[in-house]
């Protein structure tokens, strides 16, 4: 893991017993090799996943169409 952070082991350890915090180019990659979000990983916000992000902006968006259209036909009416 190390490596794909490009990071030491020396470093690697340190983060994973939590003497150092690591820096945004090994959290950055860290994000990226295990697909999670940033916001997730630093802050603790927002899904962990991307996917999931994903789903609920499309379910947002879902229901925010669903209103529209709901409001269309109650004007054909």
């Amino acid at each position: 893991m190390a490596g794909q952070l490009g990071t030491s082991l020396g470093n690697y350890y340190k983060y994973e017993y939590g003497e150092v915090f690591p820096g945004l180019n090994v959290l950055t990659s860290l994000a990226v090799n295990l697909n999670v979000s940033l916001d997730w990983l630093i802050a603790n916000k927002g899904p962990m996943f991307y996917d999931e992000k994903t789903k609920l902006q499309e379910n947002a968006a879902f229901e925010r169409v669903k209103g529209e259209v709901g409001e269309i036909l109650a004007h054909m009416e």
